[in-house]
C-alpha cells in the first residue's frame, strides 16, 4: 500500500543513533540499527518513490527514563559497595526525572513535515539546544576523522572540506 500510493515512511530514531553514553546500551544499540535500516529502507524504497525519512529527537521531557530507572536501581551492580554505584545513582536521578527539558512540539513539527511537506528530508535532526546539536555533528566528524586517517586511501583536509561542501550545497536544493 505504502508504494503503490507513494506514501512515506519516517522512523523515529534520536541522537543516540549517532552518540552512544553509559548504561543506555540497550536504547542505543537500537537507535544505531534503526540508523541502518532507515537508510536501506531509504535506498530499497526509491526505487518506488517512496520517501523514507528518520527523526532524531534529542532531549525532551518525556517518561523515557522512567522503566530503565527503575530497572536499574534493582540491579545488584547499582547496589552500595559495586564499582558502578555511583556512576550509576547519577544516571538513575537524571532518567528519573526529564521535567526539565521542552515538551517535545519540535518533534512532532519535524513528523508532520516529514509525513506532508512536498521536500522531506531524509534526517530530521531535532534537538532543544545548540549544545545536542553540536555534541551530535562532532561525533559524526570525530567518526569520520578517524575512518579517514591512516590508511592508504585516507583524504587530505582540503579533499574532505570539498566533500563537506558538495554535501551541504546538496541539503540546499
Amino acid at each position: 500500500m505504502v508504494i503503490e500510493s507513494k506514501g512515506r515512511i519516517s522512523n523515529i530514531s534520536s541522537i543516540a543513533g549517532t552518540l552512544s553514553g553509559r548504561f543506555w546500551a540497550p536504547y542505543n544499540i537500537s537507535k544505531h540499527a534503526l540508523e541502518a535500516y532507515t537508510d536501506d529502507l531509504a535506498a530499497e524504497m526509491s526505487l518506488f518513490d517512496v520517501q523514507v525519512s528518520a527523526i532524531n529527537p534529542g532531549n525532551y521531557n518525556s517518561k523515557i527514563g522512567t522503566k530503565e530507572a527503575s530497572a536499574l536501581a534493582k540491579k545488584p551492580y547499582s547496589q552500595p559497595g559495586s564499582i558502578y554505584a555511583e556512576y550509576i545513582a547519577e544516571d538513575i536521578e537524571y532518567m528519573s526525572d526529564r521535567s526539565m527539558y521542552k515538551e517535545p512540539d519540535e518533534v512532532t513539527a519535524a513528523v508532520i513535515h516529514a509525513l506532508f511537506d512536498p521536500g522531506p528530508k531524509s534526517n530530521y535532526l531535532v534537538v532543544p539546544n545548540e549544545k545536542e546539536a553540536q555534541w551530535t555533528i562532532h561525533k559524526i566528524m570525530e567518526e569520520m576523522a578517524e575512518l579517514n586517517a591512516d590508511h592508504k586511501y585516507s583524504y587530505t583536509d582540503e579533499e574532505l572540506v570539498k566533500m563537506l561542501k558538495k554535501a551541504t550545497a546538496a541539503q540546499r536544493e
